[in-house]
């Protein structure tokens, strides 16, 4: 699975988007759809993983970034077929088991959380960290703490007018 991710060989979404093309995504989906759903649920494994334990290293850094790159290649391809609409409802399959063609179309179990619930939390934590999507804050603590009242939240605003009254 590591080799999946390219972490030294893919270095933009266009990369993954050449690499995998749109003939063998809909091949994988209608021969092989164990390999399709294994290959979702590994990247959505990773990104939990990753947001359960931070970024060590850059390499994870580029590894997580390359599961949202794939996926993004891969979800437009797994929506088209109707068969597969309840795909992200599924639970991920315990590691002893592969996923087997009836667990792609929707098979629920009622203690885990099914995948699209674990890729949105994932997603939304990485929307917040640091260095990822975010830029890391000011330094704290006693040589530079951050001042809140120094901050004015218009400059925050989009638009002139949305919860402020001046339009600086």
């Amino acid at each position: 699975w590591d080799q999946m991710l390219w972490p030294d060989a893919v270095a933009t979404a266009s990369d993954i988007f050449t690499l995998i093309e749109a003939s063998s995504i809909r091949t994988m989906r209608e021969k092989c759809p164990s390999n399709l759903a294994t290959i979702c649920y590994k990247a959505v494994e990773h990104l939990v993983a990753v947001t359960s334990a931070g970024f060590g290293s850059s390499k994870e850094h580029k590894a997580a970034l390359n599961c949202v790159r794939i996926l993004t290649r891969l979800l437009p391809y797994i929506f088209e077929d109707p068969n597969w609409q309840n795909f992200f409802w599924s639970t991920v399959p315990d590691k002893a088991s592969e996923p087997t063609g009836e667990e792609v179309v929707g098979a629920v179990n009622g203690g885990t959380p099914p995948l699209a619930h674990s890729l949105l939390s994932a997603l939304s934590d990485l929307l917040f960290c640091p260095e990822f999507t975010v830029l890391p804050g000011k330094k704290q603590g006693p040589d530079n703490p951050e001042d809140l009242s120094s901050l004015d939240s218009c400059e925050f605003i989009w638009e002139a007018g949305v919860g402020c009254s001046s339009s600086s």
